[in-house]
């Protein structure tokens, strides 16, 4: 399970450690038998667009452009 986590977090350009995070906190918050509407928001194509930058990712991209 972990890692399907992490490897779709890195598939969607998401830090991992953030992701998980993230799910680790606000999970727990759901009622014990949620909506799939409820949980889809979880998904990391749903990650919050404000922590969805994967800052390798984004130096890289830096770099590539400065050159």
């Amino acid at each position: 399970m972990w890692l399907t986590l992490i490897e779709s977090a890195k598939a969607n350009g998401i830090d991992p450690r953030a992701y998980i995070t993230y799910l680790l906190k606000d999970l727990p918050q759901q009622p014990d038998f949620a909506d799939p509407a409820q949980l889809a928001v979880y998904l990391p194509w749903h990650y919050p667009s404000t922590r969805h930058q994967n800052k390798k990712s984004t130096a890289k991209h830096e770099a590539k452009n400065a050159a």
